[in-house]
């Protein structure tokens, strides 16, 4: 189920602002209810990357990870690029190299906490990044 980043990424995850905490289809918004494996995402915030930089890396993703991209809400005010596999180690892997802070756990409906985050270095602003003109 390899598929390409869309060329739009942002315009479509700033579509998904103000849903509940989940991970969304990207074109239909249609709620993911996976009940195993893990779930998880790349960004320090999508500001921190040009638009070819971010679609460059979530093709990487999409092609080491073998997911399809997907639009993951965390406190319903910052959508952003995520991903699926079956295997911890390697949703692990994702989380240490882009220095994430948790990865969910969706048979437990958990966060799993990565050990080696360093906030001193994670980029993350939370404010509104998709703010409509």
């Amino acid at each position: 189920m390899i598929e390409q980043c869309p060329r739009n990424i942002r315009e479509l995850l700033a579509k998904l602002l103000g849903k509940p905490d989940g991970t969304y289809e990207l074109l239909t918004h249609e709620k993911m209810n996976w009940s195993n494996g893990y779930s998880f995402c790349f960004e320090q915030t999508s500001d921190c990357y040009t638009d070819s930089e971010y679609i460059d890396i979530v093709n990487k993703l999409i092609k080491y990870v073998n997911s399809k991209v997907y639009g993951g809400v965390y406190c319903g005010n910052y959508p952003e690029a995520t991903f699926h596999t079956k295997k911890l180690e390697l949703a692990m892997e994702i989380a240490n190299k882009f220095n994430q802070e948790s990865i969910w756990d969706c048979e437990i409906s958990d966060l799993i906490y990565n050990k080696n985050y360093d906030f001193t270095t994670n980029k993350i602003n939370k404010g509104d990044l998709y703010e409509k003109n």
